[in-house]
């Protein structure tokens, strides 16, 4: 069984549009079980590298920059707007494209190939970040974007 979950959520917009499959976590959870993904915002991110050791998790999904390890994990996709983030945007208009920078893998084992994919053209209304961490969420979970 796959178990997905977020860490650590605050309550804002972009986080209602999250899959229902990631489990709300705080710090009590987050350690309760192996997590197959592992989606940080940012203050999930900054929260755990303060802690003395990462949950255990297969995929984990960060912000770019955000000085958390996962030493553990098989893998992790960190996303902004840098040139070697796993996710980017190429576009925020007219239409918001995903830019999928290296090759991943879903929670089910698919490929996940480079390319550029449309997002939702509400999703703009979103920060970058939030906006990231969403279409990565989504696309992780093997969901479609649109």
């Amino acid at each position: 069984m796959n178990h997905a979950g977020f860490f650590l959520p605050c309550g804002a917009a972009w986080e209602r549009r999250l899959p229902d499959r990631l489990t709300p976590l705080d710090e009590k959870t987050l350690f309760s079980r192996a997590w197959t993904l592992l989606v940080c915002s940012r203050r999930g991110a900054e929260t755990l590298s303060r802690l003395p050791r990462a949950p255990l998790c297969r995929t984990v999904l960060l912000p770019a920059g955000s000085g958390c390890t996962f030493p553990s994990a098989r893998q992790t996709v960190d996303c902004g707007l840098h040139s070697r983030s796993s996710l980017t945007l190429s576009s925020l208009t007219p239409q918001p494209m995903l830019c999928i920078q290296r090759g991943l893998t879903d929670v089910r084992g698919a490929a996940i190939e480079p390319q550029e994919l449309p997002l939702p053209p509400d999703w703009t209304r979103f920060e970058t970040e939030p906006l990231l961490l969403l279409a990565g969420a989504r696309l992780l979970l093997g969901l479609p974007l649109l």
